[in-house]
């Protein structure tokens, strides 16, 4: 289920979790099933806010840093929100970042954003998921 991806033997939550597959097979349905049932209250309910990134999406490789990753049409909004997480360094969110494969190498680098969310560097607290090919 939904809510066993996120929990490990022991019942603690993992730091990272990778669903990979071969082209087709229904990560990124997988991905908006995943967001839409999180949504309507019916799993996942550890966090408090679930973050999809489309890592194909221009704007999002563009971010420098963790502010720059998320978006609301408010800008004030937006930056409150950015600022929060990042107060909280994390806790509470389930990041999803869909197609890491798709991501150039150097956006795969030790020292890019991305590698640094999904290491902990940035973000320690979160639970980052992502949807890679093989």
């Amino acid at each position: 289920t939904f809510d066993q991806i996120a929990q490990l033997e022991d019942g603690s939550e993992p730091k990272c979790i990778l669903i990979e597959g071969a082209p087709g097979i229904g990560k990124s349905t997988f991905s908006w099933k995943l967001c839409r049932k999180w949504a309507k209250g019916k799993i996942l309910q550890q966090y408090q806010l679930l973050v999809m990134l489309r890592l194909r999406d221009n704007r999002v490789r563009r971010a420098t840093d963790v502010l720059h990753l998320f978006r609301h049409p408010d800008e004030v909004t937006q930056e409150a929100a950015a600022k929060e997480i990042v107060r909280r360094r994390g806790k509470g969110l389930l990041l999803l970042l869909e197609g890491f494969d798709e991501l150039p190498a150097d956006l795969r680098s030790e020292d890019s954003l991305f590698m640094r969310i999904i290491t902990g560097l940035e973000l320690p607290e979160a639970t980052v998921m992502l949807t890679s090919r093989p």
